[in-house]
């Protein structure tokens, strides 16, 4: 995910990424795949952070889940 992250600033031309270059991350993503719900929230670039959480279901039943940060860390992104 940081490397798909990074990837996509390289090429929207950020050539030092903060927190803020990643505004279009934040909000609700989902989709089915192969019988399986999949969401994903992430919340607004605030104080340097953007925080997600991700779930999995499948025939009502939870699957899996995950939570995840992104942070500033000196001048680089960590995921």
């Amino acid at each position: 995910m940081k490397r798909a992250i990074l990837t996509l600033l390289f090429y929207a031309g950020v050539a030092s990424a903060g927190a803020g270059d990643l505004t279009w991350l934040a909000g609700t993503w989902c989709g089915d795949s192969a019988g399986t719900w999949n969401e994903e929230v992430w919340l607004a670039p605030r104080g340097g952070s953007l925080v997600g959480m991700h779930r999995d279901t499948r025939d009502n039943a939870l699957r899996g889940f995950e939570f995840f940060r992104i942070v500033e860390d000196g001048d680089e992104l960590v995921y």
